[in-house]
């Protein structure tokens, strides 16, 4: 509790202090200066603190030790729990503090995190990407390749009717669309000392090493002998000729069991 005197000078009379200055009024009056600070008797002997404009604390009595009246009094209990309220708002606001520092720092880890997470599904979802038009391009490759192999076989086949029927010879098929054969009339060739084979073979791609040919001499379905010739290079849709020679004179006849474009 703190006491208040309505003018320090009529406190001081109350208390029976009495003040060692003057001073003047604004009307030329003197009044007693107030003592200075410190701690006075009252007239019934107790002590109180005198702050030098007010009485801090209530009277003391006499019979306290002279320790306890030398120290001013402390600050008033509503002060002590103002500077309490004080202390426990700053310590609450750096608590706080602390709390909204490691929220925002979960939350930036957590925004980092999601982030890197993001990232590594995008790089993922490329890749699975890259990987899906990978194999797109392939299966294009493979679909236009089986659709060029399934056109080439359709012309192989139509040009094979072509040379077997259309051409009024006896052309055998040797590969699909590209090499084919057939024996010389006997009014196409002569042969020598020996009985020979004229074989006919046309390249509808071109054949620049050559042609070899080979045949198996045979009397009464037993090989006898072997024979074979090499058909000079031949360009794309050209016709070369070859003649097998049964050089042994076994008598047999002809089979030919081998043509090689070169």
């Amino acid at each position: 509790m703190v006491l208040r005197a309505r003018e320090p000078r009529a406190a001081v009379r109350a208390c029976g202090i009495v003040s060692e200055g003057v001073r003047t009024t604004m009307m030329g009056a003197k009044v007693p200066e107030p003592p200075e600070p410190g701690w006075y008797h009252d007239v019934e002997g107790n002590r109180r603190y005198w702050d030098g404009e007010q009485w801090l604390v209530p009277a003391t009595p006499t019979g306290q030790s002279a320790a306890e009246h030398d120290a001013p009094p402390g600050p008033p209990e509503r002060s002590r729990r103002r500077w309490r309220l004080a202390a426990g708002i700053v310590v609450g606001l750096v608590v706080v503090g602390a709390g909204v520092s490691g929220v925002l720092r979960v939350l930036a880890e957590q925004r980092a995190a999601d982030a890197e997470l993001a990232a590594e599904e995008a790089a993922e979802e490329r890749e699975r990407a890259a990987e899906a038009s990978e194999e797109r391009r392939l299966a294009n490759e493979e679909r236009v390749r089986q659709q060029e192999e399934e056109a080439y076989r359709q012309a192989a086949e139509d040009f094979d009717t072509y040379m077997t029927t259309e051409t009024g010879e006896a052309w055998q098929v040797i590969t699909s669309g590209e090499l084919y054969l057939r024996y010389g009339e006997p009014d196409e060739f002569t042969c020598g000392m020996w009985d020979c084979l004229m074989v006919v073979v046309y390249s509808r791609t071109g054949c620049p090493g050559g042609v070899y040919v080979e045949a198996a001499i045979e009397r009464d379905g037993v090989v006898v002998g072997w024979t074979n010739d090499v058909v000079g290079a031949l360009s794309p849709d050209q016709t070369g000729t070859g003649f097998l020679d049964d050089i042994e004179g076994t008598g047999g006849t002809f089979r030919v069991n081998e043509v090689v474009c070169r």
